[in-house]
């Protein structure tokens, strides 16, 4: 590893004692192993710019001029201490320790940091604390904090007057933190504010943002599974629409863009709700998931080609293809390059679609139900492996396949 000279990351964790070659082993046998891996790896920590270790022991005696990113499963608050004072590139660090005393100061100047995830264990955490942490970050631009704290930290009172420490020009004008609060958590917006919303939005009970539209313009994905009276809200950047409830065409151009929608979920049947009209509003769709009634979707369609569809997830898990016709449905979708299929297709099926399925670059196939045994799992596998080796060797296809618990991933060259 010393001869390593160009190397610039670096994993090494501590054997775990389920493993079988080390299970014999006692624990001052183990140390004396970490140990001796240590004086092996040791020398060429300086010159790394990315670390991921399981623990401190040993790096007070080493200097980190290149270290930029640093995970450190277990650390101390003077190896905290030590590594601020020479680790003067790090930009990354990721850690967890015990605070013993609510006194101690446990974050040293980081003059390059910009993120951090901090878990302390032990003692509470203060506002003091948080505040001469962040004075010691000035680039901190990404924080999570998992600790015990005072109330002066987080009050899970609903008062407004609970935010004002965070109303100061420190906050607002030096760091552009904005935050709000909820019924069980306080966080930084709008990185730590949902992206996924239903009809039932409502702003947080408080925060210190002057303006509301930052709430909206965070919304990514909007799911409408019933009517609902609440019509005011208006989210400009959705791109994800997932629909349980038949609605309005009024109602989604009252709500979101729909030329901004990429993603659309069907999550009910088309039957009554006018499916083609949706489609020709939504000029940058291009994945399309449906999760009832397949083949009442195709009639609806009435075999239009959908030629901007690149992407299709089925995941009708009660039903078949033998409910609707495959040749059909790559009738409708011709461009698809991602199929996902979730409900369960026996081999043939399987073969059907990545025969019809002319532009395929990934395919999955659920090749079980739910309701299996261990041996049903073995004979599917060991069917579909013998199918999918005479194609490559036949058709001489070039494509990879493995296989999880209950589906089978395909990729294509």
């Amino acid at each position: 590893m010393v001869e390593l000279k160009n190397l610039r990351s670096f994993f090494y964790t501590q054997p775990n004692r389920v493993n079988s070659w080390i299970s014999d082993i006692t624990g001052n046998d183990l140390d004396q192993l970490d140990s001796r891996l240590f004086n092996i790896y040791g020398p060429i920590l300086p010159q790394l710019c990315r670390w991921k270790l399981s623990h401190e022991d040993f790096l007070n005696s080493i200097q980190f001029p290149q270290l930029q990113h640093l995970i450190l499963e277990r650390s101390s608050i003077d190896i905290v201490k030590h590594i601020s004072s020479v680790a003067t590139q790090l930009k990354s660090l990721e850690t967890k320790f015990a605070l013993n005393n609510s006194t101690t100061k446990f974050i040293y100047p980081l003059i390059q940091l910009k993120r951090l995830v901090l878990k302390i264990e032990g003692s509470t955490i203060s506002m003091i604390h948080r505040e001469e942490m962040m004075s010691n970050l000035p680039r901190l631009k990404h924080l999570i904090l998992i600790a015990n704290c005072n109330r002066d930290v987080v009050n899970v009172s609903l008062e407004s007057q609970d935010l004002d420490s965070f109303r100061t020009s420190f906050w607002l004008e030096e760091k552009h933190w904005l935050v709000a609060c909820g019924r069980e958590n306080l966080y930084s917006v709008s990185h730590f504010y949902q992206m996924e919303v239903d009809e039932d939005f409502q702003f947080p009970i408080c925060s210190t943002v002057s303006d509301n539209i930052i709430f909206y313009e965070t919304i990514n994905r909007l799911t409408l599974s019933s009517i609902s009276n609440n019509t005011n809200h208006y989210f400009p950047h959705v791109q994800t629409l997932g629909i349980d409830y038949p609605q309005c065409i009024s109602t989604f151009k009252n709500t979101l863009d729909l030329c901004r929608i990429q993603h659309l979920i069907l999550n009910l049947s088309v039957k009554n709700f006018p499916v083609m009209y949706l489609l020709r509003e939504l000029s940058t769709l291009c994945e399309i998931s449906i999760k009832k009634e397949v083949k009442i979707f195709l009639e609806r369609v009435c075999s239009k080609k959908l030629k901007n569809i690149w992407r299709l997830t089925i995941s009708e898990l009660c039903t078949n293809t033998s409910i609707y016709s495959i040749e059909i449905l790559s009738m409708v979708f011709p461009n698809i390059e991602h199929l996902h299929m979730y409900h369960a297709c026996s081999t043939t099926e399987m073969i059907d679609f990545l025969d019809r399925f002319k532009h395929l670059k990934t395919a999955s196939f659920r090749y079980m139900s739910y309701n299996f045994n261990t041996e049903e799992v073995q004979k599917s596998c060991h069917n579909i492996r013998a199918v999918f080796d005479q194609i490559q060797r036949c058709q001489k296809l070039n494509f990879t396949y493995r296989f999880d618990k209950l589906s089978v991933h395909i990729w294509f060259s």
